[in-house]
């Protein structure tokens, strides 16, 4: 159950709900994540810079056939020392079947496992 959390009165509550998952160990999947960055952007506490706060941009704007703003972002990631994820890559190679860069999509591909380590899954092929 994720609990909206956007008023100032109720961003206490929020930050305690983020505080128990944490302190129990709870997996934070990647719905979970999403609602947390949410919770705290609608705060306006939007210093929290991981991997996780950018990953709706990139696969919302690859979705949307704005690969090349997608990858603008992908590489505007990167240069703030955030590596990206399996999920990142989801978006960059969903972004560039967007804009017809194939080519370059499978140099990507190649790099997922060689450069960064990730294994790519199903998610990756389609």
């Amino acid at each position: 159950m994720i609990v909206t959390c956007s008023t100032n009165r109720q961003s206490s509550t929020g930050k305690m709900v983020h505080e128990f998952i944490e302190s129990r160990r709870f997996e934070i999947d990647y719905k979970l994540r999403t609602a947390l960055v949410d919770m705290y952007a609608k705060w306006g506490d939007i210093d929290k810079k991981d991997v996780f706060t950018w990953i709706p941009v990139i696969v919302g704007l690859a979705n949307h056939g704005l690969g090349e703003l997608a990858l603008d972002y992908v590489s505007r990631m990167i240069s703030e020392q955030i590596m990206p994820d399996s999920i990142v890559f989801i978006g960059v190679l969903s972004a560039f079947s967007h804009v017809g860069l194939a080519d370059k999509g499978l140099n990507y591909f190649n790099i997922i496992n060689n450069d960064y380590g990730i294994i790519p899954k199903l998610e990756h092929y389609r």
